[in-house]
């Protein structure tokens, strides 16, 4: 099954609580300079008024967020030219956090993601859109859940057997993290893929399971992990821990 993404969902139109400067999910996202992701997963929170953040993921893909204001944040992700003949790999995303608790932060995102392959005329990606949602089991914000559901069409040409714009691609996905010390998370998350076609919804049979370690401070962090696909299909992969997986953020 092809890695694609997502469509635009209506956003729900909610009215937010007060949101004051405390509270779980204030205390999380000032302290964590990657709390708007997981290791692969975009999650709810948003940067602040006037952050940027620089992110690192396997050395090859490069990406800077800034935050328009407390709840709208934009991203640019692309691949690093560090090899000839290259692919360019270009991933704006826009997030708005339409609706904030004290434990919880519910956002809607907007995703385009482009490519062009060495040799071939043209390109091809997907627009895509979903809802993401942080849960804090503690009033500290150690413990969270991270869930999301994003939809999306995708569109172009990337590989002569490949012609896109027929049907939707859906991803599910389920995160937890657990702050074992100040600076030291323990966190794993899950992404589902399924397709829509043909009047039919298949659900993929491997599951993409990534888990490690984010050593953080406010003003940097880095993962250190492992991507370890699960399914019937996946052991003839011989993976055991699974694909060393490292990711930076400075946030300034």
């Amino acid at each position: 099954m092809k890695n694609a993404l997502l469509f635009a969902l209506p956003l729900m139109m909610l009215t937010a609580p007060a949101f004051g400067q405390s509270g779980a999910a204030y205390e999380a996202k000032y302290a964590d300079a990657s709390i708007d992701r997981g290791f692969i997963v975009s999650h709810a929170e948003t940067l602040g008024e006037g952050e940027i953040a620089l992110n690192s993921y396997q050395l090859a893909l490069a990406g800077i967020s800034y935050g328009i204001t407390d709840d709208l944040q934009i991203t640019l992700t692309t691949l690093l030219p560090i090899m000839k003949d290259m692919p360019i790999v270009l991933a704006p995303q826009v997030k708005w956090a339409f609706f904030r608790t004290d434990h919880q932060v519910l956002t809607a995102k907007m995703n385009v993601n482009y490519a062009t392959m060495p040799g071939e005329s043209g390109g091809g990606g997907s627009v895509s859109g979903g809802l993401s949602h942080d849960f804090y089991f503690d009033d500290e914000g150690r413990y969270a859940m991270f869930s999301g559901f994003d939809i999306g069409g995708v569109f172009g040409h990337l590989e002569d057997d490949w012609d896109m714009g027929d049907g939707l691609i859906m991803a599910a996905n389920l995160g937890f993290s657990a702050q074992v010390t100040d600076y030291m998370k323990v966190m794993g998350e899950t992404i589902l893929p399924a397709v829509y076609a043909d009047g039919k919804l298949e659900v993929s049979e491997i599951v993409n399971f990534t888990y490690g370690l984010r050593f953080f401070g406010d003003d940097l962090a880095a993962d250190l992990g492992f991507i370890r696909p699960l399914g019937k299909d996946a052991n003839d992969l011989d993976l055991v821990m699974g694909i060393p997986y490292v990711a930076f953020t400075a946030r300034i």
